[in-house]
């Protein structure tokens, strides 16, 4: 991960080179920011969780699912995936759960 953050600035220094800072400035991203990954699973999993909720209201059951405990693991998840790669994320997100339960 850090080899491509390193190759997409080195990228983009050359780009503000040849164009410009204000006309770099102007495009769009080119890889998506820890925290626009960590909100859209916080989001992801509040949203599925809070459903769950709704869904068992509904049909007059229980849940035990919690949008808050979700959301908190779901962000500890995102943001260790997006530094450590996917097992430290796995981890990370077990142990969040595991804790919140």
């Amino acid at each position: 991960m850090l080899l491509a953050k390193a190759s997409d600035a080195a990228a983009t220094a050359q780009e503000v080179a040849e164009q410009g800072e204000e006309e770099v400035r102007k495009q769009p991203r080119k890889t998506v920011s820890m925290w626009e990954k960590t909100g859209k699973a916080v989001a992801g999993a509040v949203a599925s969780s809070a459903a769950t909720v709704i869904a068992a209201k509904i049909t007059g059951r229980k849940s035990s699912s919690n949008p808050a405990r979700n959301a908190a693991t779901a962000a500890a998840g995102s943001i260790a995936t997006s530094i450590g790669g996917a097992t430290v994320g796995r981890f990370v997100r077990n142990l969040i759960g595991g804790l919140m339960r």
